[in-house]
């Protein structure tokens, strides 16, 4: 989360980097690289768990609708996944 949050910092018109001598237009190459990074890492780190799960035969106990168990968070998280990669 704290990339996230690198990625706010470096769009804003005026910031404290403004003070480093940094402009606008020098962040926003900053900004889209640390974006990909960011989409990047998530991917990988969510293929790692799926892996996981399906490697110890506990994907579906881990990905599921019962509430008793992280699976609906986990299935948001899979879904919200998907979405913004299509």
């Amino acid at each position: 989360m704290g990339c996230c949050g690198m990625l706010l910092l470096l769009i804003l018109r005026r910031s404290m980097l403004q003070a480093l001598g940094f402009t606008y237009a020098d962040l926003l190459p900053m900004h889209r690289g640390m974006g990909l990074l960011f989409v990047f890492w998530s991917v990988l780190h969510t293929m790692c768990y799926i892996l996981y799960y399906i490697h110890i035969n506990h994907f579906w106990e881990n990905f599921n609708f019962d509430g008793n168990t992280r699976g609906p968070q986990n299935l948001f998280a899979l879904a919200a996944l998907v979405s913004n990669e299509g």
